[in-house]
């Protein structure tokens, strides 16, 4: 394998036979299919551009949001008496400009040039990351609200309980399981996109975005996981988003 980014192969969009060293205007000696360009229906200059720049918006955040334990990190070697203030509000600040960086960037990808069905799927994916993390701040307030009650008498007994303990459940289970599952939907639509447009990636690239996507399915065991796993999930997710973006901008630049 090259150490750069490649385009080895095209083949026919309709059965998949090698159309190397054709050109347009001819057919495909397997099927016939006319011969109108080379690549799937999104290699043309202006979706390719759009596909990189969304991927750059995509990953971006997800690196910055690394300061999040930077942060965390730094104050507890500074002082360990010192409260958390700084790196939740560095939290608060980063991470709903990564989720809506990716559901922006997830939404801009779905141009019909990739099909319907997965236009459709990634319009999904996008609505999708901004409601779990919408649910996800509300059932915050409303936990908190729910143990203010408890406390205060308002709210005591069976039922305040039980609901507030549903909330909680919702917050450390379901929710976090909705959030994984829909980026690694997300990863494998954007290998698909890679395979598609058959750009061999370099050895880094490669190995790299394999790992990654392989990583994403470890965040929600490391995530049920006390204060060890509730550390470095966010960090593995993070890190693997944005390698799984970063692969996908590699392809289109090298299509380009």
């Amino acid at each position: 394998m090259t150490d750069s980014s490649t385009i080895t192969r095209f083949n026919c969009t309709r059965c998949g036979y090698s159309l190397a060293h054709r050109v347009i205007g001819e057919r495909c000696s397997e099927c016939g299919t006319r011969i109108d360009s080379i690549g799937p229906a999104w290699w043309n200059q202006r979706d390719l551009t759009r596909i990189s720049r969304m991927a750059l918006l995509a990953s971006i955040p997800c690196y910055v949001l690394l300061l999040v334990p930077a942060v965390f990190v730094n104050e507890a070697q500074t002082s360990l008496s010192r409260s958390a203030f700084p790196t939740i509000n560095t939290f608060l600040v980063l991470m709903p400009i990564q989720v809506i960086a990716q559901a922006v960037a997830t939404w801009r990808f779905a141009i019909p040039e990739l099909g319907d069905s997965r236009m459709r799927l990634l319009r999904v994916l996008a609505v999708v990351r901004i409601s779990i993390f919408v649910a996800a701040a509300l059932t915050v307030t409303v936990t908190s609200l729910a143990y203010d009650w408890n406390l205060s008498g308002l709210w005591d007994g069976p039922i305040g309980s039980q609901f507030g303990f549903m909330l909680l459940c919702g917050l450390y289970f379901f929710l976090p399981l909705c959030a994984v599952a829909s980026d690694i939907i997300l990863s494998r639509v954007l290998l698909a996109l890679q395979r598609e447009s058959q750009v061999t990636l370099s050895r880094w690239q490669t190995i790299s975005g394999s790992i990654a996507r392989i990583l994403l399915w470890l965040v929600f065991p490391f995530i049920l996981a006390p204060f060890v796993g509730w550390f470095f999930a966010p960090i593995i997710w993070t890190i693997a988003m944005g390698r799984c973006f970063g692969e996908t901008r590699a392809m289109a630049r090298c299509a380009q």
